[in-house]
């Protein structure tokens, strides 16, 4: 009974040994750059419109602050800087973003505005959704996204997150 019990603790202590922890992004590994590609969610399906690459610093005590790019494709090709925070907790990773940009009609006018998105990614994944408003002088948007992780580095191929 000696020896199996031994067995059991040797399988368990190989176990511990042989995890990885660097698989599972967590809190402790949010420093840095990281992307993820973003799709609209509309009627229930999926349309790969962009990625977000968003560079990370901590502040102290699960709080971060962020700033970056989306990379938006579709309907056409075009770059808004962002910045927000970051809050980690055990069931969730809030960031809160803020974009500026111009809008653009079929005419080449635009109406500047403002949007705010807030993602929810679980803390393990990074993996969620996202819920936004955009304000333009003449009209109120609102957005639903999900978020995949692709992690801190550019997909080899970085226009893979084009449709």
């Amino acid at each position: 009974m000696k020896l199996i019990g031994c067995i059991v603790v040797g399988l368990g202590i190989v176990a511990l040994a042989s995890y990885d922890s660097s698989s599972a992004v967590g809190q402790e590994n949010l420093v840095g750059k990281h992307y993820w590609r973003f799709s609209e969610i509309d009627n229930s399906d999926e349309l790969t419109i962009g990625l977000l690459e968003l560079n990370i610093v901590e502040v102290g005590d699960g709080h971060f602050l962020c700033s970056g790019m989306f990379r938006i494709s579709a309907p056409f090709l075009i770059e808004f800087s962002t910045f927000g925070n970051v809050v980690c907790t055990e069931t969730e990773t809030r960031i809160t973003l803020s974009v500026q940009g111009k809008r653009f009609d079929d005419h080449g006018n635009y109406t500047v505005g403002i949007d705010m998105d807030t993602l929810t990614l679980d803390p393990d994944t990074l993996n969620g959704t996202s819920e936004g408003a955009g304000v333009y002088i003449d009209e109120v948007e609102l957005s639903e996204h999900a978020y995949t992780y692709l992690g801190n580095e550019l997909p080899v191929d970085s226009n893979s997150w084009h449709p």
